[in-house]
Parts: structure tokens; sequence; C-alpha cells
């Protein structure tokens, strides 16, 4: 059940806060998917949850998503070459 005007506590919005930063470091999850996961475990909304995070500057670092991308580029790179190679050997 969502929440009809209680007010969080400071130590529950930081948990919060907390745990939204932890899944957008550890996962490729977007904001809005790791706000949602979080205001699943707790009666407030995601909404309330997004402000939360908007006041604790809680957000992606720019160069994680940087890397992640390039991670996933080297490992497209990686399959391309390995399948081309392996069709090579096949002539």
């Amino acid at each position: 059940m969502r929440s009809t005007g209680n007010r969080a506590t400071p130590e529950l919005r930081a948990a919060t806060c907390a745990h939204v930063q932890q899944l957008l470091d550890t996962t490729a999850m977007s904001r809005w998917a790791a706000v949602k996961a979080a205001a699943e475990h707790i009666p407030f909304s995601p909404n309330a949850v997004v402000r939360w995070c908007d006041e604790a500057g809680v957000d992606r670092d720019p160069e994680s998503v940087a890397v992640r991308e390039l991670q996933a580029r080297l490992e497209a790179a990686k399959a391309f070459t390995q399948a081309v190679t392996q069709q090579e050997v096949n002539f």
C-alpha cells in the first residue's frame, strides 16, 4: 500500500537512495527501473523516490556509462572477430 501523507524518515530516504545508487552502479537498469525496484519494498510511490533521488543527487555516473558502452563494443568486436576467424578456417 502506498503512502497517504505519511512522511518518510531521513533514514528511509537515505537507505532508499543508496539502494537506487547501488542498482545504477552495478546493473544496466535505467534510473526509472532502479527507482521502481526500490519503491516496491517501501510504502511510497516511485515518484516520491525520484524526488528523494533528485534531492540527494543520485544518478548514473557518466563515466561508468561510457565504460559500459566501450565494454559492450569490445565484446561485440571480439565476437565478430571470432566468427570471422572461424569462417576463414572453414574455407
